[in-house]
């Protein structure tokens, strides 16, 4: 029996679970195999209603996470999260200016950015958009580390938008 994503992650809901799209632990990127440190190469959906603009129309989870290693020395003194994202909200918007559908972007269970107030504009765009958030390294720690980012909701309606790359650079890359 095929089950539906958006069912799935509306069961999840409804019971108080978080859907969360996650890596295998063979996949993680490691300092030590180099940067930039790939977390996200191919596109996910997160949200809760079908885009029929988006390469996965279907809903994947609310939320990702990622795991990634610094093995090796030194830690940068900042990282550069590269995020290339469509249909996120931009800060214009007046729903974000609410305070609502605020995508968060968190490292270690440290809230860093909210990612909406990166993208300029009041309306969602059906281009991917290339952001770029710069991070401590007092966020991180040597060895394993956790990215998180969830779409930000009203209510249980989420932001529905398509994450395409995550990378962590040393230095700043060009966008």
């Amino acid at each position: 029996m095929k089950t539906s994503h958006a069912w799935v992650a509306a069961l999840f809901l409804a019971v108080g679970m978080v859907a969360t799209a996650a890596e295998p632990e063979d996949v993680m990127a490691k300092a030590s195999d180099g940067w930039p440190l790939v977390l996200l190469s191919e596109a996910l959906h997160l949200g809760d209603q079908t885009m029929k603009v988006f390469a996965h129309p279907k809903p994947d989870a609310i939320e990702v996470t990622r795991e990634f290693v610094l093995d090796a020395k030194p830690i940068p003194l900042r990282l550069h999260i590269e995020i290339w994202v469509v249909g996120l909200l931009p800060k214009g918007d007046a729903r974000v200016k609410k305070g609502w559908y605020q995508t968060k972007l968190s490292i270690n269970g440290a809230e860093v950015k909210v990612l909406n107030k990166l993208i300029r504009g009041k309306k969602e765009s059906p281009k991917v958009r290339k952001i770029l958030v710069v991070a401590s390294n007092r966020l991180v720690q040597e060895g394993k580390n956790t990215l998180h980012i969830k779409a930000g909701a009203q209510g249980g309606n989420y932001n529905d938008l398509e994450l395409t790359r995550i990378a962590i650079h040393r230095t700043k890359p060009r966008l």
